[in-house]
């Protein structure tokens, strides 16, 4: 972030499993799913991906966005700070390095519903991201 025009740093990640098989399962979507996917849609120029759990900005560009207040009702209002950084003619930068991020799935259904969840969410916000999962 202390180059100038970044306004949000957001970070790839990986799965780190916990001891239960759903977990791994969690695990193995993120990091031969998910990942793949991003990788992909951002070496085609298709994807500009602002992953939430790994979103870092100054204050000062909170602001200039309109606060988290702005971002409460958005599907996948990480995605929308991303475009909203980008609006304000800011750009928003991935390192390169990959984060791990815990997977503490703990049943069938959990799993499930997360999937769901990120694949409906996915679909409404890129039309065609989502039309190329089958691709990755």
């Amino acid at each position: 972030m202390n180059e100038p025009g970044i306004g949000l740093v957001t970070c790839l990640y990986r799965g780190e499993p916990q001891a239960d098989v759903w977990s791994r399962l969690d695990s193995m979507a993120i990091d031969y799913h998910f990942l793949p996917d991003v990788l992909v849609g951002v070496a085609l120029g298709l994807a500009r991906p602002c992953f939430g759990s790994t979103i870092a900005l100054r204050r000062k560009t909170l602001v200039a966005m309109g606060g988290f207040e702005a971002f409460l009702d958005r599907l996948a209002d990480d995605n929308a700070m991303g475009e909203a950084v980008r609006a304000t003619g800011m750009q928003v930068a991935i390192p390169h390095f990959v984060v791990v991020h815990a997977s503490p799935v703990g049943s069938a259904g959990e799993l499930w519903r997360h999937e769901l969840r990120w694949a409906r969410t996915v679909r409404a916000v890129s039309p065609l991201g989502y039309a190329g999962l089958g691709l990755t």
